[in-house]
């Protein structure tokens, strides 16, 4: 008989065998939530984490499965019961995940939980450091407002943050509010000042197993587009100079101007072949 939790850091060590190498230090994000199905023994045999994400005002929330696997099928298909029952507590209105490969019976438990699956190029975009060096971001002098993170007191990088908010940018942190700098790359990562405020960043996570994912790319301000090229060529030139020529970054295209920017910058480049799940919820009302 299997049981059915939220996973907690009790059980978190029984979790992580089954989970993907960078999953761990996601599960408790403030917008993360997750669960583990546990035998008599107390040891894992599946695990299913997702990640709630912001929709358009008034429109609810989303929520992107980031990792599951069960022993077996019976195992995710009740994690995929348990999953549907908590979706409403958060007021999610649509479920999606994209997954480079998934086997026969994770494909079977997902339909019979009426997912919608189809295999398409996947949102991804993935290169390695070397591939940098093709950019066409020119080579020029960067102005004395343009630097990295690593430099910044918290509290400037906090101030940084609140206008990002404020001017609601957040890129692909949903809880942008809450992490705090040491999530991002301090080499990497850069920021603009002008007149003593921040008024953009290019923040760069780096994960457990080594990926450079970019997280945030944006500025405020009259000079905005000068400012993103800018901190483009500044941590460009700083992933170059700080990492070997095959480390690995992943560009997630989730928005229009992304997708624009990477097929202007890294022309030819396409997403790995992923199956692409979406199912709608039901959101409570009581």
């Amino acid at each position: 008989m299997l049981e059915i939790l939220e996973i907690n850091r009790d059980i978190q060590n029984s979790c992580e065998e089954l989970m993907q190498p960078d999953t761990a230090e996601n599960l408790f994000r403030k917008r993360s939530r997750s669960l583990a199905a546990l035998n008599e023994e107390g040891q894992a045999e599946g695990i299913l984490v997702w990640m709630l994400k912001d929709r358009d005002k008034d429109e609810g929330a989303e929520a992107e499965l980031i990792d599951f696997n069960g022993s077996n099928e019976e195992v995710l298909s009740q994690l995929l019961d348990e999953y549907g029952e908590r979706t409403g507590d958060d007021g999610v209105k649509r479920s999606f995940f994209e997954r480079p490969g998934m086997a026969p019976e994770e494909r079977q438990s997902f339909q019979s939980a009426e997912f919608d699956l189809e295999e398409r190029e996947g949102r991804d975009i993935i290169l390695q450091v070397s591939d940098l060096k093709s950019m066409k971001i020119g080579k020029k002098k960067l102005p004395d407002t343009i630097k990295n993170i690593g430099v910044l007191q918290d509290l400037q990088f906090w101030q940084g943050i609140t206008n990002c908010v404020l001017h609601e940018k957040k890129g692909l942190m949903d809880d942008l509010a809450v992490m705090t700098k040491a999530w991002y790359d301090p080499e990497v990562s850069s920021y603009v000042m002008t007149d003593g405020r921040i008024n953009g960043y290019f923040l760069i996570h780096r994960t457990p197993s080594g990926i450079l994912m970019p997280v945030l790319f944006t500025a405020i301000g009259p000079d905005s587009r000068l400012d993103l090229l800018n901190m483009l060529c500044y941590s460009v030139n700083a992933a170059v100079k700080n990492y070997p020529a095959d480390t690995k970054i992943v560009i997630r295209r989730h928005a229009e101007y992304v997708n624009s920017l990477v097929s202007y910058l890294l022309p030819g480049l396409k997403g790995e072949t992923v199956w692409a799940g979406s199912r709608s919820e039901e959101v409570s009302l009581f």
